[in-house]
């Protein structure tokens, strides 16, 4: 007889998404909190693309926002040891 086949999925995004959509679904992250996610985090990008580039350039931005999201990514997944509930 042959054995059921397993399939595992492997998640590939971000440390921060992951904590996001946890958050998010779990009631632990709020309508304010995500407010002001979205008013801060368009200005972080901004300064993260002067730092290393130009700030008025398209794909110096979305560098930018994925540079942000691994920084923010490292600093949870370390802080919090991998626990999405903690992070």
């Amino acid at each position: 007889m042959s054995s059921p086949s397993a399939i595992s999925l492997y998640d590939t995004r971000a440390f921060f998404e992951k904590a996001l959509q946890y958050g998010v679904q779990h009631g632990i992250i709020g309508a304010e909190k995500i407010e002001a996610m979205r008013v801060e985090g368009p200005k972080g990008m901004v300064q993260i693309a002067r730092y290393f580039g130009n700030e008025y350039l398209r794909p110096e931005l979305e560098k930018a926002r994925d540079r942000m999201v691994n920084l923010i990514s490292l600093y949870l997944e370390h802080s919090c040891d991998g626990d999405l509930q903690q992070a």
